[in-house]
Formats: C-alpha cells, structure tokens, sequence
C-alpha cells in the first residue's frame, strides 16, 4: 500500500478570544434603589479557604490599622471603652472592618450611644446588610436581613447608626467593590496549577507505566497485574523471564515543571498586583535589586498614607472622633541617605577612597 504524506488532516483547535466584559454601576434606578450583597458568602469563602489570599488582606490591614493611633483624651476615653461583640478593642474593631471592607466592598458596625456619646461599635455580618438610597442617591437607611430568610427585615438602621466602611467605591455606585472579584481568576487559576503540579509530581515519584502483555487470555493478565501491583507497593524487583513475547513495558514521562513554575510566578506577581501589596512585604520572594525594592516600598506606603487618610476622615465624618493612625516605618529618609552615599561615593576619586594609595 502507497501512503500519500500529503493527504493530511489538520484539526483546527480555533484562537482563544480574550474579551473584557461591560459593566455599569448600581447607581440609582428610581424613587427607591437598594443593593446587597449576595456574593458575601463566596468572597468569606475564598478568604477563609486561600491561605495567601487570607493572609495578604491581614497583611494589608495590619500596614493600615496595626501601628497604633493618637487621639486626644476624650477620644480616647471614649475608643478604649469600645467593646464590640464583648472582647474586642477599638484596635481589633478597625482591623476587621478594614479588612472586611476590602474582602467584601463594604463593611458594617451598629452605632450605639447614651445620652449621645458613643459607647460601642458592634460589627455586622456585611452579607445581610441592605443599603437604601433615594432618588437623589442619598442613603436615606439600612436593612438587616434575616440570615435564614433573605426577605425577613430583622432590623431598620437610620444612616446614622451604621459606621460604614467601602472600599474602591467610585462614580454614582452605592456600595464598594470586593478586591475577590478581581482576583477570582488569579485564584482559581494558581489553583489548578497546584493541582496538575501535583499529578507531576505523583508521576515524577511513581512513574506511569504502560505494559505490554502479548497474551489476551485474562487470568493471565489478572495474575501478573497483581504481581506488578504487588512489587511496586513493596518497592522491590520484578524478575521474569528473558523473552520479549511476555511483556514489554514503556515508562511515561511528564515533566513541564518548569512551565507549571515560570505560570506560577506569573500568577503570583499578577496576585500581587491585582491586590496592592509588593511580595517584598510578606515576603514571598525577590523583586529586583536592593534600590529597586527600596522603591517598590515606598510608592506602597503612598497606598498605605492615603488609606489612613480615608479612614481618618471616615471616623470623623460618621462618629464626629478624631483619630490619627500611626504610620508604618517608612524607608524615604533610608532611600534618601543611600542616594547621597551613592553620590558622594561617585564623585571620590581613588585616592580619597584609599588616603594610601599615593603614598610610596
């Protein structure tokens, strides 16, 4: 039989398209327009179940919330009677909701006063929280919905009584934006890739073999099936006889590690990014030489500055308190110092560096 090479068949796989959805905001659509947040349960569940995930919010509240704060007296007084549920701080308050507002958009607490004087802040659970606003766009309430019966109102808060917290709130919207939504793909994606890189690894440790038996008769295939089986969960030896009509054998070999590792340090620079957070803050790896990080560090304290501006104004706009957050360490008069160093040390000439060079 002559066999034409060029009667070939191509199977056309087709070019993936990449397309960016539309999206408008919640603004308002009438008399009454009200939003809540039904993805809540989703975006706990990835900061619960994705370690770095969870843990790269903490990092980001704890640079905003976590170096303390200054106050004048009466606010103070005021701040450290704050319990919440009964065991928290003014401290552990703040964390939550700043990292509550990133994880989920938006974040919630129940005002409480005596004879008009705060006396706590109580967070609320933000997946049962309604927002209400008018035709206007003005926040006219709050409705608390039951947890069991989503069309239950448990309870009716004036705008007044709910310090809200949003994050990346931008145009006419009437709730803020989860940083989840954006990473969703990150995150399943790296997963996957966590995955396949198991099965590598699996395959690398047990090697996949394909065995060949030149028999169809299926005890016999039944009996050295269970001797392979046996030898190979004992890690021993499989001796049989020298003749290539019994078996034959081809070991399967996978190894794209290397890919499944260069994909997953795009996805985690792409992580990175999308959240806000330079690796070099964690500490999850190198990013570029020591003045390249330096940098990287503080263009993140800007991020960090403008965060504290927004929850300063906010706890002044909604509880009339004026708190100051402490900032993180910042590296500007370091950058500035290794700058000039690196200036003067340029212009030295040898003799300066060395005072013996010249002598003879």
């Amino acid at each position: 039989m002559v066999v034409d090479i060029n009667k070939t068949t191509v199977l056309d796989y087709g070019k993936p398209v990449f397309t960016i959805g539309n999206a408008d905001t919640d603004g308002v659509t009438g008399k009454r327009t009200e939003w809540q947040n039904t993805k809540w349960k989703e975006q706990y569940g990835a900061f619960v179940n994705v370690g770095e995930y969870q843990n790269a919010l903490l990092m980001k509240g704890i640079w905003n919330t976590g170096k303390g704060w200054t106050a004048d007296s009466r606010t103070t007084i005021i701040l450290n009677n704050l319990t919440g549920w009964g065991k928290d701080t003014w401290d552990d308050i703040i964390f939550n909701m700043d990292v509550t507002s990133m994880a989920g958009g938006d974040a919630y607490a129940q005002i409480i006063k005596v004879d008009n004087i705060i006396v706590n802040l109580k967070p609320l659970n933000p997946g049962t929280m309604k927002i209400i606003v008018n035709d206007e766009g003005r926040i006219t309430s709050y409705e608390q919905m039951s947890r069991t019966n989503e069309k239950e109102i448990v309870k009716t808060y004036k705008p007044e009584e709910i310090f809200h917290l949003s994050y990346n709130r931008i145009a006419d919207q009437i709730h803020g934006i989860s940083i989840y939504d954006k990473l969703k793909k990150i995150i399943l994606a790296d997963e996957k890739r966590f995955e396949i890189m198991q099965s590598v690894m699996a395959y690398q440790a047990v090697p996949f073999i394909i065995w060949k038996i030149k028999t169809d008769d299926q005890t016999k295939i039944d009996n050295f099936v269970t001797r392979v089986r046996t030898v190979r969960q004992k890690y021993g030896d499989l001796f049989v006889p020298d003749d290539e009509n019994i078996a034959t054998w081809e070991v399967v070999s996978i190894s794209p590690g290397q890919i499944l590792m260069d994909w997953g340090d795009e996805l985690r620079n792409k992580f990175y990014r999308a959240v806000g957070l330079p690796q070099i803050v964690p500490g999850g790896g190198e990013q570029g030489t020591g003045s390249e990080s330096r940098t990287i560090y503080l263009a993140f304290e800007q991020l960090v500055a403008q965060r504290q501006l927004y929850l300063k104004r906010q706890i002044w706009s909604q509880l009339r308190l004026e708190v100051t957050f402490n900032a993180p360490t910042t590296m500007a008069e370091l950058i500035g110092d290794t700058e000039q160093k690196t200036n003067v040390m340029g212009g030295m000439q040898m003799s300066e560096l060395n005072p013996a060079a010249d002598r003879q």
